[in-house]
Order: C-alpha cells, then sequence, then structure tokens
C-alpha cells in the first residue's frame, strides 16, 4: 500500500498556472501613492516602509500635470495598504517618500443626466 500525503490547498495552489498572480493578490493590495518630494517613481521600482524592509513594487508611475506632483501605483503588503500610510520608494538608487491615497487621484467632473422612467 501506498500512502500519500495529502497536499494543502496552499501546495495544490502553488503547482497551478498562474498561481502567483493568486499568491500575490492574495497578500498583496493594489494601491495608488502620491510623491511627497520632487521626482517620480516609475514601474520596477522598490517600495520600503519606515524600518527599511521591502514590502512591495512599483507597476507605474507618472507626474501628474493636475496635481503638480508624482503620482503611481504599487502592490504592497494589505498591512500597510491603508490611505494616509507613508511609505519610501527607491527610484536609481534614490529615497523618494511617497504617501498611499485612493484612488482615482483626482475626481471626475462630469455630469451624467438622470436616466429617464419607463
Amino acid at each position: 500500500f501506498f500512502f500519500f500525503k495529502q497536499k494543502t490547498a496552499y501546495e495544490m495552489l502553488r503547482s497551478l498556472v498562474g498561481s502567483e498572480m493568486c499568491i500575490r493578490d492574495r497578500y498583496m493590495g493594489r494601491v495608488g501613492f502620491l510623491v511627497d518630494e520632487t521626482g517620480i517613481v516609475r514601474g520596477g521600482a522598490s517600495i520600503m516602509n519606515e524600518q527599511g524592509q521591502t514590502i512591495g513594487t512599483v507597476t507605474s508611475g507618472t507626474f501628474s500635470p493636475i496635481l503638480k506632483k508624482g503620482i503611481g501605483m504599487a502592490y504592497v503588503n494589505t498591512e500597510v495598504s491603508k490611505i494616509g500610510t507613508s511609505l519610501v520608494a527607491f527610484q536609481k538608487g534614490r529615497p523618494l517618500k511617497v504617501k498611499v491615497s485612493k484612488m482615482p487621484f483626482v475626481p471626475a467632473k462630469y455630469y451624467r443626466a438622470p436616466e429617464a422612467k419607463k
């Protein structure tokens, strides 16, 4: 008789195609951030907490002409994904202070007419 150890759900999940994204989505959250200093954080930059531990990666970043500062999105640990959390992003070896903010960064200002009742 052969007895096989039953795999846990995590072990089965790791062997599936696309499992890295499922694991990332479970333990990482997508957040928006505003750069507090002068500079732009680009995709691929690492995000660290105040203690210097790497907690995420920037997916995209650019300059916002409306806000007059750098903005971006990143995947970070869910513990630090609360709005207002201060983090540090490293762009080309230079630390930049960033703050987690809500998305969209600028509220939409368009008029939507009420639907006609039938």
